[in-house]
């Protein structure tokens, strides 16, 4: 799902230490907060329309937090198989 964080390789270390938890506010929106080498992040909210639209219209990332870029079909992928698919 974490495709690249600005400023460090793709294949770096550091990106094992980012950690994302994802909270369900409503129905459609998720709040993403991050920890990125152990230092609390900002939260990002995220309307799952919005992501659908994404895919819609064929965008394969889109950013987060600024400095994270992340894959738009897998996070919609986890989303639906953590919160809609029972």
């Amino acid at each position: 799902m974490l495709v690249d964080v600005a400023g460090y390789d793709s294949d770096s270390a550091k990106l094992k230490q980012v950690i994302l938890e994802i909270n369900r506010q409503s129905e459609k929106i998720f709040v993403f907060s991050a920890k990125f080498v152990g230092i609390q992040m900002d939260n990002e909210t995220v309307d799952f329309e919005e992501l659908l639209k994404l895919q819609y219209d064929n965008v394969t990332t889109t950013k987060m937090f600024e400095y994270c870029t992340v894959n738009v079909n897998l996070l919609i992928f986890l989303l639906n198989k953590k919160y809609y698919s029972k």
